[in-house]
């Protein structure tokens, strides 16, 4: 990682391991669903998937749960779509 990346991090109070955490989270999930769902095929289905990982996500919120372990699986899936929806229809 850039020393310059790196203090950006420290300074908003994320430290390297947990944005490293993030990144493997949000890679291995591509991967597994990937695997299991195959390719999108066409922006409105991202947007379609995109929303329900969201409303996911507000449901979680709304919720006013305090399981933070759910809260970052939902959110890494969100993230996951997006990056779904970057690399495979934008690329």
């Amino acid at each position: 990682m850039e020393k310059n990346h790196r203090d950006e991090l420290l300074q908003h109070g994320i430290l390297p391991a947990e944005y490293a955490t993030f990144v493997d989270a949000l890679r291995n999930r591509y991967v597994e669903c990937h695997a299991k769902n195959g390719y999108l095929q066409s922006p409105h289905e991202g947007y379609a998937v995109l929303l329900e990982e969201t409303e996911e996500v507000k449901q979680l919120v709304f919720s006013r749960s305090r399981d933070k372990e759910q809260m970052k699986k939902e959110l890494v899936d969100v993230a996951q779509v997006a990056m779904a929806m970057y690399l495979e229809l934008c690329i």
